[in-house]
């Protein structure tokens, strides 16, 4: 099947049928105007951007999604420490003392990529922590 160029708002016709090529396999396509053919299209286009728009403004606001560890979600949804904490804490106090993610993740009992996430996830949350 080839398809006609684009017509009014880029909607491509079906040379056979005269219908969107997009809504040649709904089985009332015969009942429905292409006018309202055309305002389906660009509603599912408005939607579909409105969508995006909002999940993008979400990540940008990153309050959403499971709390970093050592930390919670209060009821206005900002983050702040829990019963895990201070483990956090020992793990950034022993990172500072130069040893490895092995040894700190043994002392720690968390493994050894669990420490390395902790200590990426925090690095500038706790970037002027000292000991």
């Amino acid at each position: 099947m080839t398809l006609n160029p684009p017509i009014n708002r880029g909607v491509r016709v079906s040379p056979t049928l005269k219908i969107p090529v997009a809504v040649a396999l709904i089985d009332s396509y015969e009942k429905i105007p292409i006018v309202n053919l055309a305002v389906i299209a660009d509603s599912a286009k408005y939607y579909s951007r409105l969508r995006s728009k909002s999940i993008r403004v979400g990540m940008q606001q990153k309050k959403g999604g499971r709390p970093p560890y050592g930390m919670s979600y209060d009821d206005n949804r900002n983050l702040v420490p829990d019963k895990d904490w201070e483990t956090v804490i020992k793990i950034f106090t022993m990172s500072k003392n130069d040893l490895p993610a092995t040894l700190i993740a043994q002392r720690v009992g968390l493994s050894a990529q669990k420490v390395r996430n902790i200590l990426r996830t925090h690095a500038e949350r706790l970037k002027n922590f000292k000991p």
